[in-house]
Parts: structure tokens; C-alpha cells; sequence
């Protein structure tokens, strides 16, 4: 992705070397566009360090790592690729950049602020009744 497309990338005999008359000289040229790659199927709720070697070894670079409340700590809840949601089954361009979103294992699964203000409200009550001393 780095050389414009159909520049020479490598060359055997190397530049310089003497070849002999009716020889053939083999040229690696850089390709004008990169093969479509199919998203595996069973990336979506295993570890980070599961997905991100698949995702490599199928040539797709990863790109931001955020996190989201889930229970599980590192695991994949979804990906994305230009801010789209990468679905099992699509298939990207080979270099393609996929920004992964992880659980970050706080144990919260699915609250939003709102809820998370109502829940630290409803504890500071239980700490509070805690706290007061009763006589009987």
C-alpha cells in the first residue's frame, strides 16, 4: 500500500547485475487494487488476543482499540471499519484498517449514564442508612 499502483517492487537479476543477451528479467510489480477478504464468522465475543492475529494473518490492519461496559475483560463486542459495523461474512479490501470495540470488564453490561447515575444514587442511600446509628 505504500508504492503506487503497478510500480516495481522487486526485480531478479537485482539492477546493476549483467544479464546475458535473450535472458528473462522478472519483475514484481505492486498491484493497482487488493483482493476482497471475507470476515470470519466467529470473531465477534472472543479475546482481543484471539481476533487480532485472525485479522493479521488475513492481511486487515487493526486500528483503534476502545472500550465499552461489558462483564468480559478484552473480549470483542464489535468492529468497525470507517466508523461502519463490520458484519461476520462481509468482505473488505486486503490492508483494510478495523477499529475494534472491547468489554472492559467493569462488570456493567449494557447501562448507560442515566442508569449508572441512578445506580450511584441508590448506593449512596444504602451507604447512608448504613451509616446511621439506631438505638432500640
Amino acid at each position: 500500500p505504500e508504492y503506487p499502483p503497478y510500480s516495481v517492487i522487486d526485480q531478479v537479476p537485482l539492477p546493476g547485475k549483467q544479464v546475458k543477451e535473450n535472458r528473462k528479467i522478472y519483475l514484481t510489480l505492486n498491484p493497482s487494487g487488493f483482493t476482497k477478504v471475507e470476515i470470519p464468522e466467529n470473531l465477534i465475543r472472543r479475546t482481543r488476543r484471539q481476533v487480532e492475529p485472525t485479522l493479521r494473518s488475513l492481511g486487515f490492519e487493526i486500528g483503534t482499540i476502545s472500550y465499552k461496559p461489558d462483564v468480559a475483560k478484552d473480549v470483542v463486542l464489535e468492529m468497525r471499519h470507517k466508523g461502519e459495523l463490520v458484519e461476520p461474512g462481509m468482505k473488505l479490501m486486503k490492508t483494510s484498517k478495523i477499529d475494534l470495540i472491547l468489554g472492559d470488564g467493569s462488570g456493567r453490561y449494557g447501562m448507560d449514564e442515566e442508569d449508572e447515575a441512578e445506580t450511584t444514587a441508590e448506593e449512596q442511600i444504602i451507604n447512608d442508612l448504613e451509616e446511621e446509628e439506631y438505638d432500640f
